[in-house]
Order: structure tokens, then C-alpha cells, then sequence
């Protein structure tokens, strides 16, 4: 099976991604990565990731302090969605969109699921 972080594998495509991720409130980074935890297709043989609430809850207390704990939140937020997209087959181009919207538009962090634009369409004929 083929990762969909194959098409996105340019250093540039990468930095996007970073700085996508830090534009958000340390919060959203951290609700990104649960909606891209639960966005993961479903595997019989493994569980459904979840971020360590422990570690994250704070380093995102530390985020809202120092410049250095806002960017080691992004970092680690950044390595989770890359291992979301290379381990557990996050759809890449579905996740993106949702970044991409969760900066554009603040009103779209609470959507609880993957955009339907972004989405295969499944219509009935």
C-alpha cells in the first residue's frame, strides 16, 4: 500500500505543513491532531491513534508561556500528523484541506469530521 505523504514528500510541501500547523492557537494544533487521530481509517489490527494527553496537555500549557514551547508544540504536533499520514494511511489531501480551512477559517475548528469537499462524493445515481 502506498502512503499518501508520498505526494506530499517535498521539503516545501513539509514547511507548509509546519507553518500551517504553527499559524493555529496552540489549542486548535492540539484539536487538529485529535480530528486527524479520528480521521484515521479503521484498522483491525491496531487501535485507533491517540495523542498522550499527559505530554501534550503540558507542553501546550508551556506553549501559551514561551516562544520555545509554542514551537516544540508545533514539532510535536507536526511529527504526529506526518506518522498519522505515513503509519496510519490519513488521507493527505483530505487532511490538508481541513488544515488549510481550520487557518482560513476559524469557525471550521469545531467541525467535528473531514470537509465534504474534501471528501469523495458517494451520491446515490
Amino acid at each position: 500500500m502506498t502512503s499518501s505523504l508520498l505526494y506530499l514528500d517535498t521539503v516545501d510541501d513539509r514547511r507548509e505543513i509546519h507553518s500551517l500547523l504553527h499559524r493555529l492557537p496552540p489549542a486548535d494544533r492540539v484539536r487538529f491532531l485529535r480530528w486527524a487521530c479520528r480521521a484515521c481509517p479503521a484498522r483491525n489490527d491496531k487501535k485507533i491513534p491517540v495523542p498522550s494527553t499527559w505530554s501534550m496537555q503540558t507542553t501546550l500549557e508551556q506553549a501559551y508561556r514561551c516562544d520555545r514551547g509554542d514551537l516544540r508544540l508545533t514539532n510535536e504536533i507536526y511529527a504526529d500528523v506526518m506518522s498519522l499520514l505515513n503509519t496510519w494511511d490519513l488521507d493527505a489531501g483530505v487532511a490538508l484541506a481541513e488544515l488549510v480551512a481550520w487557518v482560513k477559517q476559524p469557525s471550521a475548528r469545531s467541525h467535528p469530521g473531514p470537509r465534504a469537499s474534501a471528501a469523495p462524493s458517494s451520491s446515490p445515481a
